[in-house]
C-alpha cells in the first residue's frame, strides 16, 4: 500500500516531541512518510542576539536532515500543494492557519488540552495552574477559529503533581499515540465542542512567575507550571528553586519562617505554608534553602522576603 504524505507543522519542544514519539509508532511509520517540516521563523536569542532555530527544527535537523524545512513569514498554499500533502499534523505551530491552507489538505491538532477548556498558546502550564484531577490532550479538526474543530478523540492522564517538563513528555507520548489510533479507525464521528464552555489562555510573561507569600497552594501551583520558565520569584529577585510540598492549613505573616529542618524550610503564607528546599539569589548559584538562611543568619521566626 502506497504510503500517504504527511507534512509536520510545529514549533517548540511540545512539537518535537510529539514528532519524535510518533517516529518510535509502528502503524505511522508503516502508513504515513514525513515530507517536511513547517514551522516558524529562528529568532534572535541570547545576549549576543544571534539567530536560533526553533525547537522542531533542530529535531528535524538532526533527526530527518535532508527533508524540506519550510519557514515562510507569510503562509502560502502553494509551498503546501508543491509537497503534495495527504495530512498535515499540527501541533503548536503558534500561528493560525489561513482558510487557503486548510483548504489544501486535511489539517489535524494535536492540542494539550481537554478542548473546548484552555484554547490557546500555554495550555499545559495552565492545566497545572488550575489543579485538574486529569490532565489531557485532544486530537481535532482544524477550521478556521482558534482550536474550535471538532475533536477526533482525547487522552488523559491523572494529576500526579508533575512539573511542566514531566507532564509535557507524558503529554507528548499520549498525544501521539492518540494520534496514531485515530489515524487508524475510520469509523470516527467527530466530537463538536460547545463553544459555550470554551476557556482560553494566553502567552506566559517573565512576569507570571511573581510571588508574594500570599496563598500557598497558589505558589506551588506556579512553581510546577513555570519550572522551566519563568521561574517562581520574590520582588527582592530572590528564587524559589525548589519547592516540594505545601499545607494548605494556617494563617502566618507573608514570608515568615516557622520551620527549619535538615532538608527543607517551612515558609509561611497568609493562607497555609511552603516546604521549599532549594533558594537562588539574584547573580548567585543555587543552593539548598536551609545553607541559604544559615548564610543570611535567619532563623525561625524571621521573613523570607
Amino acid at each position: 500500500m502506497k504510503k500517504r504524505r504527511i507534512l509536520f507543522a510545529g514549533t517548540p519542544k511540545f512539537a518535537s516531541m510529539v514528532f519524535a514519539n510518533l517516529l518510535q509508532i509502528h502503524s505511522f511509520i508503516r502508513d504515513y512518510e514525513v515530507v517536511g517540516l513547517l514551522t516558524q521563523c529562528d529568532k534572535p536569542s541570547g545576549r549576543k542576539m544571534l539567530l536560533k532555530p526553533t525547537e522542531a527544527k533542530e529535531f528535524f535537523l538532526s533527526h530527518l536532515s535532508g527533508l524540506p524545512i519550510l519557514q515562510p513569514e507569510v503562509l502560502d498554499s502553494k509551498l503546501i500543494s508543491a509537497l503534495r500533502v495527504d495530512l498535515m499534523l499540527v501541533v503548536a505551530y503558534g500561528r493560525i492557519l489561513p482558510k487557503e491552507i486548510l483548504e489544501v489538505t486535511q489539517c489535524i491538532n494535536i492540542h494539550a488540552s481537554i478542548l473546548p477548556l484552555l484554547r490557546g498558546a500555554s495550555p499545559i502550564h495552565e492545566m497545572i495552574l488550575c489543579g485538574f484531577e486529569h490532565f489531557g490532550v485532544s486530537i481535532m479538526q482544524m477550521e478556521e477559529g482558534l482550536d474550535s474543530g471538532a475533536v477526533l478523540g482525547f487522552g488523559f492522564v491523572k494529576n500526579t503533581q508533575q512539573t511542566f517538563s514531566v507532564l509535557e513528555q507524558e503529554l507528548a507520548v499520549l498525544g501521539a499515540q492518540v494520534f496514531a489510533k485515530v489515524l487508524e479507525t475510520l469509523d470516527i464521528v467527530p466530537f463538536k465542542q460547545c463553544h459555550c464552555d470554551s476557556t482560553y489562555c494566553t502567552k506566559i510573561k517573565k512576569e507570571d512567575g511573581l510571588v508574594d507569600f500570599m496563598d500557598a497552594k497558589e505558589i506551588f501551583y506556579k512553581y510546577l507550571a513555570y519550572e522551566r520558565w519563568p521561574k517562581v520569584f520574590l520582588a527582592n529577585k530572590l528564587r524559589l528553586s525548589q519547592i516540594r510540598d505545601f499545607d494548605e492549613s494556617g494563617s502566618f505573616d507573608s514570608g515568615e519562617i516557622i520551620e527549619i529542618q535538615k532538608d527543607y524550610v517551612r515558609v509561611g503564607c497568609q493562607k497555609g505554608s511552603l516546604e521549599i528546599t532549594r533558594i537562588q539569589a539574584p547573580s548567585k548559584k543555587e543552593i539548598d534553602a536551609v545553607a541559604y538562611l544559615q548564610g543570611m543568619r535567619l532563623k525561625v521566626g524571621d521573613r523570607l522576603v
